[in-house]
């Protein structure tokens, strides 16, 4: 290669390259000047060209050689073809008018050819800007051979003599130094191109980032690893009323969201963003701006990092307030009891269960007894009954640990699951559930509890069997203290009656004393008084569930107040049933009632069906009604008139042998 040539593509390359700058400032964008700015581009790359004619190697008179091809190829190629075509037009006229010669028509066709099959190459193979770097370079390499094995085709057309020998001269720089140049002085504006439009790619995408960051339908939250928030977006800000001005970093939103709650969660933040991790999950429980509690789901991600290399941490929320609380409300239903609020027995299986592992272990139950909650029941009402459950089920709550699994298994029958508890510790517990039982009473009945315990040590033992042996201590403690718990609450009904009816005690003593009068007439045995005595002063018990104002009432009863004070034999049955010792009882107060002639209630016996007791206590007890003042009746009857109204009832309502016992022996002496 001679030195005048390389000087040549030296000077050449430098305006090729002033090509590739252009091109790098070239608006890629469509905008309303884009014309005039094709135009303009045109002129300074037509100046351009002129620029490399006027540094050709000049081979003869009227012949040359330059880098037009290369720049007029790559002007059709890459720039716009208002811009090509004014760059091809500045070309040919420029070799037509001022460079001139024997070589000018082979000139202009050049600069014809190299601009019209630039074009074709873009229309057809512009593509390859979109695929891989070797395919791309071998069909821009092919193309410019073609265009240059043309150029030197185009020697054929000289006029000169010599004109092989210049083409054989020229061979080596055309066939190989200008596809070289093209191809270098292209992949130089590819590399200006790809990064262009990356970073037009870039900000698209970054913008369309933000845009669907902002316009995102659930909260999203970006901020650094050091704790500053890049952004809160629309939806963030409308569910928890926290934006930039309010909440500028995540220590200041942590302490307003998380309240108490505010150094665990900022060091559970903090411990989460170092994570190496790119994802994780959590959940969170936090304030709103307006105070109300809300659970959300964070999906967390690392996004990349911030210009002084901190992790950009993204949270993406959902508000799984309302799940929760549906979660909630259907664990209340399928595994909480109702009346208490404590587990029920199915779930206290299923976690007896669960938790029947060795982490677990020393495991604890107690197994708790609600004394007299049918004696409540029958003399009360259930609402009373329910009461007593509810405060039972309170001092549980109150007495026993939080991890502690409470749980209602039966009527009146509660169990504990006390996790890592040795019988110590249970002990304990217990103690506490007793101290806190003090004073608490449903109608003036001290509330008492009959609880057995059982500390399983091993899991050699069966844990059913470890429930079973605490019922089993709960009973044997339910059996040292029934007759006092019992024999407790009868008083307190009784007192409970005498109490809203003070002529009530009285009746029930006359009707003991004529009772044990009776007995001693009958040469009864002393047990046998005694039995007959007291179920004189317990006949009337069942009174307690009868509305107050019936029992007042002066006038007669209607119908329905009728059936109401029915009611009490039956009621005093059920009561003393439950009784200590109290059975005999309860079948005498259950007949005091019945007629000789089977006219009584509630079940209609009639004669010596009747027990015996309950025979001498109807007398007694009519007896005792005719001649008082009670609270249902303000006149009474002398004693001649009572006995006149028994003896008229004799056989009918009274047994009659019995009646004449006791006008001979009980009344006329009263």
């Amino acid at each position: 290669m001679s030195n005048d040539f390389l000087n040549s593509i030296i000077l050449n390359s430098v305006f090729l390259v002033g090509l590739a700058v252009v091109y790098n400032f070239i608006p890629k964008e469509n905008n309303k000047y884009k014309y005039l700015i094709q135009v303009a581009i045109g002129l300074v790359l037509g100046y351009f060209l002129t620029q490399v004619l006027r540094n050709p190697l000049v081979l003869a008179d009227g012949v040359i050689i330059d880098t037009r091809s290369v720049f007029v190829s790559i002007t059709a190629i890459f720039f716009a073809p208002i811009s090509a075509v004014i760059v091809i037009i500045a070309g040919a006229l420029y070799r037509i008018f001022v460079v001139g010669g024997g070589g000018t028509i082979p000139g202009v066709l050049l600069v014809f050819i190299a601009g019209g099959l630039g074009m074709l190459f873009k229309k057809y193979r512009f593509k390859f800007l979109r695929i891989g770097f070797w395919r791309r370079t071998l069909e821009f390499s092919l193309f410019t051979i073609v265009l240059h094995l043309l150029m030197i085709s185009l020697f054929l057309f000289l006029p000169n003599e010599d004109k092989y020998e210049l083409m054989r001269k020229i061979a080596f720089q055309v066939l190989f130094v200008m596809p070289l140049l093209s191809v270098s002085i292209s992949t130089l504006i590819y590399i200006t191109y790809d990064n262009h439009i990356k970073n037009i790619q870039l900000l698209k995408t970054q913008a369309q980032f933000v845009k669907a960051i902002e316009d995102a339908p659930v909260p999203i939250a970006i901020h650094s690893e050091n704790g500053r928030i890049v952004t809160f977006n629309k939806a963030w800000t409308k569910a928890t009323g926290y934006n930039l001005h309010n909440a500028a970093n995540i220590p200041i939103w942590v302490e307003k969201a998380f309240k108490e709650n505010a150094i665990p969660a900022l060091k559970r933040i903090d411990d989460l963003s170092r994570l190496e991790d790119n994802i994780f999950k959590d959940e969170i429980r936090f304030y709103t701006s307006k105070n109300r509690k809300v659970t959300w789901d964070f999906h967390v991600s690392s996004i990349g990092t911030t210009p002084d290399n901190k992790k950009l941490i993204m949270s993406i929320a959902n508000d799984v307030t309302e799940k929760k609380k549906l979660e909630k409300e259907l664990v209340n239903l399928s595994f909480k009891d109702k009346l208490t609020g404590l587990y029920n027995r199915r779930f206290f299986e299923e976690e007896l269960e669960r938790l029947n592992v060795k982490r677990n272990y020393p495991l604890s139950i107690v197994f708790v007894d609600v004394n007299s909650l049918k004696l409540t029941n029958d003399a009360f009402g259930h609402n009373e009954g329910d009461k007593l459950l509810r405060t039972s089920a309170d001092v549980f709550k109150k007495s026993f640990r939080e991890d502690d699994i409470i749980a209602r298994v039966g009527g009146d029958e509660f169990v504990v699951i006390l996790p890592k508890t040795d019988h110590e510790t249970t002990v304990a517990l217990i103690e506490r559930v007793t101290d806190n039982l003090k004073g608490k009473k449903i109608k003036n009945i001290q509330i008492s509890l009959a609880m057995g315990s059982y500390t399983s040590t091993t899991m050699k033992l069966d844990i059913n069997r470890a429930y079973s042996l605490a019922e089993e201590h709960m009973y044997q403690n339910k059996l040292t203290m029934s007759k006092t718990v019992k024999e407790n609450a009868i008083n307190v009904i009784l007192n409970a009656l005498f109490r809203s009816d003070p002529s009530q005690k009285t009746h029930a003593l006359e009707v003991s004393e004529l009772c044990e009068q009776m007995g001693k007439a009958l040469a009864m045995d002393d047990s046998q008084i005694n039995i007959l005595k007291k179920a004189g002063y317990l006949h009337d018990i069942g009174k307690i569930v009868i509305n107050k104002a019936i029992l007042k009432k002066k006038t007669d009863l209607d119908e329905i107040e009728a059936l109401e004070i029915k009611k009490h034999p039956e009621t005093g049955y059920r009561i003393l049933n439950n009784g200590y010792n109290l059975t005999t009882y309860a079948t005498i107060v259950l007949d005091h009632h019945e007629r000789w002639d089977g006219a009584g209630y509630p079940q209609k016996k009639r004669g010596k069906t009747i027990s015996y007791e309950a025979r001498i206590i109807a007398i007694c007890d009519a007896f005792s009604s005719m001649t008082s003042i009670n609270s249902y009746r303000t006149d009474k009857l002398n004693i001649s008139q009572a006995i006149d109204e028994i003896v008229r009832k004799k056989g009918s309502q009274f047994d009659p042998e019995l009646v004449d016992l006791f006008v001979s022996k009980i009344a006329r002496e009263y």
